[in-house]
This record gives structure tokens, sequence and C-alpha cells, in this order.
């Protein structure tokens, strides 16, 4: 049996009472604090980089250890783990080459 959503289901506020059917009218956020994105971006970068090792762990601990299927899903787990460090490198790289453009523009502003 199949139940149909109301026809304003998820919909908020004024419009869903009055069954607007246009979207909502959107202004564009700001754009985000750069040092923000790249704090996120490191923090993201190291989350992966631990979830790799973690699965690759857990892998290595297999009872179907060394067979073709064990040993593909071995290198895909390599090669995964080397993107997440060469990735967690550039975000470092980044952060700091931004906090140095940061200290410069400061330095500049001061003298």
């Amino acid at each position: 049996m199949h139940f149909a959503a109301p026809k304003n289901f998820g919909r908020k506020g004024a419009d869903a009472v009055a069954g607007n059917d246009s979207p909502p009218d959107r202004t564009p956020s700001p754009p985000m604090d750069p040092e923000l994105t790249l704090l996120d971006d490191l923090y993201h970068a190291h989350w992966r980089l631990r979830i790799i090792k973690h699965l690759l762990e857990a892998h290595r601990a297999s009872p179907w250890k060394g067979n073709v299927a064990w040993r593909l899903q071995e290198a895909d787990y390599l090669q995964r783990l080397a993107s997440a460090e060469d990735q967690l490198l550039l975000c470092r790289r980044e952060m700091t080459t931004y906090q140095q453009t940061q200290v410069d523009a400061y330095t500049r502003e001061a003298s």
C-alpha cells in the first residue's frame, strides 16, 4: 500500500499554508571566511586519513587474507591511503601559505 505525501510536504511557514509552489526567495549568503574553509578542509583530510587507516587495519585482520579479492582490495586501500596522505600535506601547505600571507599583510599594514 502506498501513501502519497501531502502537496506541501516538507514546506514550512506561510508558503505551506498558502499553497505557494514557487521556491522561496534566497539571497546569496556571504562568502565563507577562507581560514574557516581551510580549517574544514584540514579537519576533513585528517578524518579521511584516520578512517582509511582504520579500514586498512581491519582489512589486514581478515580471515580471507591472501586471496585475489583480498589483494585487490588491499591495493585499493593502499592507493586511497596514499591519496589521503597527499591531500593532508596539500591542506597543511595551503594553511601555512594562507597564514603567511595574513602575517605579511599585517606587517605591511603596521609599517
